[in-house]
């Protein structure tokens, strides 16, 4: 008869029957006992020494329990093992001082199963002839994610052997592992590398001890390391390294690393050592702030104190920048950007990163774009002093020459029945020619209106306001015979009623004055409403605008016919363009000549306030401020 324990530390955490037997003592009474106090204090010194040199050496040893009363002649076997979780165990048996054959065989399988199945090595008992599984122990089924033993005994190595894998590019590991049974069937024991599949799918990488156990049955036993965690880390570190080293080798910038002790150079990339004119890494760890700035101060602090103070910064809050003039080895001397930054992947001692790219093309285009700037800010005022110029002369011209008409005709009505016909010639000129001057001051003063006021926006009844307009205008229609169709107008829309009034106005009378000699004018007006705008169109079948001259028209002045054939000033359109931009939209025209015109034009719906340039003093021609749009 035989008792087999084991325990952690000094306390039985398992017994069997037999030793209950033996001892004849319950179960119960056994488990969470000390070793040595259970058998007696006569044996317990004795115990206690085995033990400790058990623990120290890790041998087995066996240790003599002294006969009492109650106790025959025993012998205990203690063997110090490693336990799935990695904690050491004592496995034991106690058996007579003369035991029989078949109690010695008992007791070796008792161990071999204690050591087994408590393990943290996961093992597989594969016999190679019968491509099966015999046995596998409980760190192989939790290492693979199997639910018990039982799925795994039968699976042949094909099922828990990939045949290719990312861990051996190139290798048919089906071939590759049937070489393994004419080792075993030889006896010979090897270690090798192997991949296995879990229930999952998962594969396992793992360092590999062969043992041939009963190996003219083709049988042998395969003890698994698990190391998938260290290889896989391996293979990540090494491919961080890689991108690292390639950012690193090709970036665009000059990229060096500082020891923030002594603020030099450590490690540098190629193109560090280009922007410098260096050729050797040496080179650059003997670089000297002197070497490469030539500027006494920046900022008005020295430039070694300064320099100091960027490293500091990068320590304390993780970055810092600068830009300055650097000086390279070949004399040439560029605009070049610093930025510094902590690299924390070494706690203990940080370093700092210094990115440097040459800025000199940049900074030469900055500079030429504030110079550019200065002209058109020139350009701008002396655009608006143009305009407010433009108002105030048209506006006090007005005076003058309303004197001059008022004269003219008090003259022509006194020399009403003077028969000389040349005075009559010539007043009718000096009136022609003063009302013609009138309308071109009347349409520069509406023009000069139009950017120098603000927008009164309001929402309105568009279609209303427009059947006003018509109403106004109707001599004119009168007169040409003209046809006004007027299709899908919103009612409610957020316009500067004045404003738009004279973009309508200015459309539909351009519509009705050029058209052939003989055809009555039609024009239509319409509207769709898009997501954010209203989009209006206003037709005609006027004479058209050739494709060459249709770019220009809204220019100011811009008459595309002799004042002979069509009256005007070549100012209204440039008034409709204006109008329609302040209510941040666009026009645009399609036309064809001899066939008519369409002009098409947005106007945005949320309008509130849109840029305008107020009037200056006359006397001092003082350009006001600007009111951004919204």
């Amino acid at each position: 008869m035989k008792g087999v324990f084991h325990a952690k530390g000094n306390i039985i955490q398992f017994a069997n029957k037999g030793l209950s037997t033996i001892l004849k003592m319950p179960l119960k009474a056994i488990i969470g006992q000390s070793i040595t106090e259970l058998f007696g204090a006569e044996n317990k010194a004795h115990l206690k020494k085995g033990i400790e040199q058990l623990c120290s050496d890790k041998v087995e040893c066996k240790i003599s329990i002294k006969v009492n009363s109650k106790l025959p002649n025993l012998e205990m076997n203690l063997m110090m093992l490693e336990g799935a979780e990695r904690e050491l165990l004592l496995v034991g048996s106690i058996q007579s001082l003369v035991p029989q054959e078949k109690d010695r065989h008992n007791l070796a399988a008792c161990c071999y199963s204690t050591l087994f199945d408590n393990l943290s090595d996961s093992i597989i008992v594969y016999n190679y002839v019968r491509e099966e599984i015999v046995s596998v122990n409980e760190a192989l089924v939790k290492v693979l994610e199997y639910d018990t033993k039982e799925e795994m005994i039968g699976l042949s190595r094909f099922d828990f052997i990939p045949k290719k894998s990312n861990h051996a590019p190139g290798l048919n590991l089906h071939e590759y592992t049937a070489d393994h049974k004419k080792r075993i069937l030889k006896g010979i024991t090897f270690n090798t590398k192997g991949i296995f599949i879990g229930k999952n799918g998962k594969e396992v990488f793992s360092n590999v001890k062969v043992i041939p156990t009963f190996y003219k049955k083709g049988e042998g036993m395969l003890i698994l390391q698990n190391i998938t965690n260290p290889v896989n880390d391996k293979k990540t570190r090494k491919l961080a390294e890689n991108k690292y080293r390639n950012i690193f080798e090709n970036s665009h910038e000059a990229i060096m690393y500082l020891d923030p002790t002594n603020k030099l150079p450590t490690i540098c990339n190629t193109n560090a050592m280009h922007l410098f004119g260096l050729t050797t890494l040496e080179d650059v760890r003997n670089l000297r702030l002197s070497d490469f700035v030539n500027e006494k101060k920046i900022d008005g602090v020295s430039t070694h104190k300064f320099y100091d103070q960027l490293v500091q910064q990068a320590l304390e809050t993780g970055r810092a920048e600068s830009s300055f003039w650097l000086h390279k080895k070949s004399g040439e001397t560029i605009r070049a950007h610093a930025v510094l930054v902590i690299d924390k992947s070494d706690e203990e001692h940080p370093r700092v990163i210094c990115f440097i790219r040459d800025k000199t093309a940049l900074y030469k285009a900055q500079l030429a774009l504030k110079e550019k700037n200065k002209e058109l800010e020139k350009y701008i005022t002396s655009n608006l002093q143009l305009e407010n110029f433009a108002y105030f002369a048209s506006h006090d011209l007005q005076a003058p020459l309303n004197t001059i008409l008022s004269f003219t005709s008090l003259l022509q009505k006194k020399l009403a029945n003077d028969d000389r016909k040349d005075v009559a010639e010539f007043l009718k000129f000096i009136v022609t020619s003063g009302e013609g001057m009138k309308t071109l001051i009347d349409d520069l003063l509406a023009y000069s209106l139009v950017n120098t006021t603000n927008l009164e926006v309001k929402q309105i009844n568009l279609e209303k306001q427009l059947y006003v307009l018509l109403h106004s205008l109707d001599t004119v229609i009168k007169e040409k015979s003209a046809v006004i169709e007027v299709n899908n107008i919103p009612e409610q829309i957020t316009v500067d009623p004045t404003k738009l009034k004279q973009v309508f106005q200015n459309l539909i009378t351009n519509g009705i004055k050029f058209v052939k000699p003989g055809v009555e004018p039609k024009v239509v007006i319409s509207c769709m409403e898009e997501k954010d705008h209203w989009l209006f169109s206003v037709s005609d079948n006027g004479i058209g605008i050739s494709q060459e001259h249709q770019e220009k028209i809204f220019g100011l002045f811009k008459r595309l016919h002799s004042s002979g054939e069509y009256k005007g000033t070549g100012i209204g359109l440039a008034i409709v363009k204006k109008i329609i931009e302040q209510h941040r939209g666009t026009i645009t025209l399609v036309s064809e000549k001899d066939k008519g015109t369409t002009f098409q034009f947005t106007i945005a719906k949320d309008l509130a306030t849109v840029e305008h340039t107020p009037k200056v003093s006359y006397d001092k021609m003082e350009i006001g401020a600007s009111v951004t749009a919204r």
